[in-house]
């Protein structure tokens, strides 16, 4: 993944592949297939576990990490409930 944000403000987590062959960016929390046009600055900011706080830095590479533009912190998910 090339740690690309979406419209909807979650880190692309797959890409599909295209009919011509290509992939295409998505995100498959909100079945979203469009790329932001401006990616977020993240120094400086604050992502929590959505199910329990876990503070960390910022960063698109985090799991399901959504980007919170009008909020003091992102969210992400730490694998406090298991991955499967």
């Amino acid at each position: 993944m090339d740690n690309i944000m979406m419209v909807c403000g979650h880190a692309a987590t797959v890409n599909r592949r295209m009919p011509d062959g290509h992939d295409m960016p998505c995100c498959v929390i909100c079945c979203c297939d469009e790329t932001a046009m401006n990616q977020p600055v993240l120094d400086g900011r604050i992502a929590t576990c959505v199910y329990g706080g876990s503070p960390v830095e910022s960063a698109v590479t985090l799991p399901f990490f959504k980007y919170r533009r009008d909020c003091d912190t992102d969210q992400y998910y730490c694998g406090c409930f298991g991955w499967d």
